[in-house]
């Protein structure tokens, strides 16, 4: 046996040694669990630490971002407003500079005033830029997509430019790729904007050489191209031409003058499409700019045109329509454009009075305002729809197309979730309510369809300034009586209102102002008003979207159009008045020559002295034919059209031989 192994006092020993290890290990874990605690307890306190910093940044950044926005909207409100006060009196100079320079003024008056225009008109581009800078930088204009007939409307855009071109001795082309379709759905207002910046750029900067315009169709795009033969652009300057403010090279501003928004504006519209910009270019040899669209065709818009089967058995002087509208306007407008068509106009001044109308006759089509006293369009197309008001059942459904100034998606969304079966804006469109018509109710009877190419009324088409009056026209049929009448019935209704804004600002009644507003917005439009028009839009869309009132300024401004309108409407009544009076007066072809050779020397040297000329000679006993062209000529020169008017003169001078 080996006692050693079982010595106590070595087993003793061994126990206390194993002891001491136990206690050493005991103490070591337990510092290291102090130091453990220690450690977890300091990342605590840093993860803490860290979480209140990280959300008092947050604080700070969403602070910082409030206060950015809130100093991007003020500079938006400060810029659009000051171009708005800069606009007015603007306007006021260049009224009087026109006004002015129809006076008998000698050569050096004349070519002070011509240069004071000039420099007025510059100034006003550049608040417009930047006005529309601010309302695209505060994201407040919207695109409204309509049919747009390409090619003349292609042809009317391009020519000023290529008036502009002949003047600098340079070159302008234009191609339009065969395969572009007849009509495309764009903002027309926005593509010629687009258009127009590009053109007026290449112009600018080209002396020599030409300038093009191509529209070409690819697979998935259109692609509209501007290119020049001028100065070009560096490859180091290509980023910057895009950026607002900014010239591609400083000294450009002192040379040519420009805001830099230009093509700022450019770019955001087209990116607004969908669509991307390109640019090209070579120092010294000029540069071309690439649009690339995606663009919806509108082919149902050629059913416009459409030759009619006689044979259809449809006949419109059988279609019974309901108009629902209440301005007294927009009612002769429409009734008489119907009536001219053939069609059974019944009449109703609130959606009220056509839940009556409806609950004893029936109706073919119903056109429905969206915004009326008593009942609007959308409550009276819920009754109609239900039953409700006593509707005869066979009315429930009738076909109903809204019309109304409102023309944004979220209406014709409204319009079409109560029911209605399309929507047309005003001012009215003749072809545009005669396709809705076609696609409700069937295909219209030839003899109809040849009411709408029937002669005018009367040929002798008087110019109005500040009035589109073709177009106001157009839409009662070239019924020259009627028109002037509503434009007289249009200045009477609204000659107060002034006034009777000023009382709704008294009474902060934002509704009747903007029902006042939308009403002018309407009937403006349809009598070819256009400006008065856009400014009423524009400021019912400012009571509609702001809290405080806005300034007196636009009110004041929208009664100055209208008393300017009823002013010139005046002089055309009395001009009517001493030609009915005053007899013809005999001239020779050789007079008749002399007459025409000097307007055609004065259309692009003094343009007022052309109209005059032209006045004059109007007041001569002329060949029919001759009479014809030379009206052709007047209404050209009403558009600012010289091109369109130097080309008819050389059909009269053809005439003569």
């Amino acid at each position: 046996m080996n006692h050693a192994s079982t010595d106590p006092a070595r087993l003793i020993r061994r126990l206390e040694r194993e002891r001491k290890a136990r206690q050493e290990a005991e103490r070591l874990l337990e510092d290291k669990s102090r130091e453990l605690f220690a450690k977890h307890m300091e990342l605590e306190a840093l993860s803490q630490s860290l979480e209140k910093l990280v959300a008092k940044r947050t604080i700070e950044m969403q602070q910082a971002r409030d206060e950015a926005l809130y100093a991007l909207q003020v500079k938006t409100d400060f810029i659009a407003n000051m171009s708005h006060e800069l606009r007015t009196p603007l306007n006021g100079v260049l009224g009087v500079m026109a006004l002015l320079s129809e006076q008998s003024l000698n050569e050096q008056q004349s070519e002070l005033v011509a240069v004071a225009e000039a420099s007025g008109k510059h100034l006003l581009g550049v608040i417009n830029d930047i006005l529309d800078f601010s309302k695209i930088e505060a994201n407040k204009i919207t695109l409204e997509f309509a049919a747009l007939n390409i090619r003349p409307y292609v042809k009317t855009l391009c020519a000023p430019f290529e008036l502009q071109a002949k003047q600098k001795g340079i070159a302008f082309e234009v191609h339009v790729d065969d395969r572009i379709p007849d009509f495309l759905m764009v903002d027309s207002l926005r593509l010629t904007q687009i258009i127009s910046n590009l053109l007026s750029n290449a112009l600018k900067f080209t002396d020599k050489g030409s300038v093009s315009l191509s529209f070409n169709a690819f697979e998935d795009v259109y692609r509209i191209s501007v290119s020049d033969t001028g100065i070009g652009i560096s490859e180091a300057n290509l980023e910057s031409i895009f950026a607002a403010f900014e010239q591609a090279d400083t000294s450009i501003t002192r040379e040519f003058g420009g805001t830099g928004l230009g093509m700022s504006i450019t770019k955001q519209l087209v990116s607004m499409f969908g669509g991307k910009i390109n640019v090209t270019s070579e120092l010294g040899k000029g540069s071309c700019f690439y649009v690339d669209l995606s663009l919806q065709t509108a082919d149902e818009i050629e059913l416009y045109t459409d030759t009619v089967d006689p044979s259809v058995d449809n006949p419109v002087d059988t279609l019974r329509i309901l108009l629902v509208e209440d301005n007294t306007i927009n009612q002769m407008v429409a009734t008489k454009l119907l009536e001219g068509w053939g069609c059974n106009v019944s009449l109703a001044e609130n959606g009220q009075l056509a839940l009556d109308h409806l609950s004893k006759d029936t109706f073919d089509i119903v056109l429905m305002d969206l915004q009326m006293p008593v009942m609007g369009g959308i409550q009276a197309t819920e009754f109609i729809r239900t039953g409700k008001g006593g509707v005869l059942s066979e009315n429930m459904d009738v076909p109903i197309i809204a019309m109304t100034a409102h023309s944004s998606q979220a209406h014709i969304d409204e319009c079409e979730q109560v029911g209605m079966n399309g929507h047309i804006s005003k001012p009215i469109d003749k072809a545009l309510l005669h396709q809705k018509i076609k696609s409700l109710i069937g295909n219209m009877s030839a003899a109809e369809q040849s009411s709408q190419h029937e002669t005018p009324i009367n040929n002798s088409v008087p110019e109005i300034k500040g009035v589109d009056v073709e177009s106001g026209l157009a839409r009662v049929n070239h019924d020259l009586e009627l028109y002037l009448s509503l434009l007289q019935r249009f200045c009477k209704d609204n000659g107060d209102f002034y006034t009777r804004y000023e009382v709704c600002v008294e009474q902060d009644n934002k509704k009747s102002a903007s029902m006042a507003l939308h009403l002018i917005k309407g009937s403006a439009a349809n009598v070819g008003i256009e400006k008065v028009s856009k400014l009423a839009a524009e400021l019912e869309t400012e009571l509609q979207t702001k809290q405080s009132w806005p300034t007196l300024n636009k009110a004041e401004r929208l009664q100055q159009l209208i008393e300017e309108v009823k002013h010139h409407l005046a002089l055309v009544d009395n001009n009517k008045d001493k030609a009915e009076k005053a007899p013809l007066r005999s001239v020779s072809d050789e007079q008749i020559l002399n007459y025409l050779q000097d307007i055609k020397m004065q259309l692009n040297q003094d343009f007022l002295n052309a109209e005059a000329g032209l006045q004059e000679l109007l007041t001569c006993k002329l060949s029919a034919p001759m009479q014809g062209i030379l009206e052709n000529v007047q209404q050209a020169m009403a558009r600012f059209d010289t091109l369109a008017a130097a080309n008819d003169i050389e059909q009269a001078l053809e005439l003569l031989g």
